[in-house]
């Protein structure tokens, strides 16, 4: 008579915790490392930043973070997924001067280029122009 043992697992929950989609629950095995499934909620303005255990706590793994034993095999444990605001898009060009400087032309058609394109799927908000100056001045 063969006898097999069983591998012990518990499960992970995904909640969006105010973000949208859906995430399959992952089934890990006890006492042996893996790897979080990547988050694939969204949620517009914001960006996700991590799991926490509760609705607001603070962020215990990053995005597919290698992990063992979150909780006794047999149970359920519920990640939630935390965010942040995503923030305005803005560029400084620098622009130093030395027998290799990039002329100014260059500098203005690079700012037109940034203030035309998408970066993380939102426009410059601002672009900023620093032409001419030393690296000490840029410096302090």
């Amino acid at each position: 008579m063969k006898v097999y043992a069983k591998e012990s697992a518990y499960t992970v929950e995904f909640v969006a915790n105010g973000g949208k989609g859906t995430m399959k629950l992952q089934k890990i095995v006890f006492d042996r490392k893996s790897t979080l499934k990547k988050c694939t909620f969204y949620r517009k303005g914001y960006i996700f930043v991590g799991w926490s255990v509760s609705k607001n706590g603070k962020i215990k793994y990053k995005n597919k973070a290698k992990v063992k034993n979150l909780t006794l095999s047999g149970k359920k444990i519920k990640l939630y997924a935390r965010w942040k605001k995503d923030g305005v898009r803005r560029a400084l060009i620098l622009g130093h001067t030395t027998k290799s400087a990039i002329q100014i032309d260059t500098l203005l058609a690079i700012g037109r280029m940034m203030t035309h394109s998408l970066f993380y799927g939102k426009t410059m908000k601002q672009v900023e122009f620093y032409p001419n100056h030393t690296g000490f001045e840029i410096n302090e």
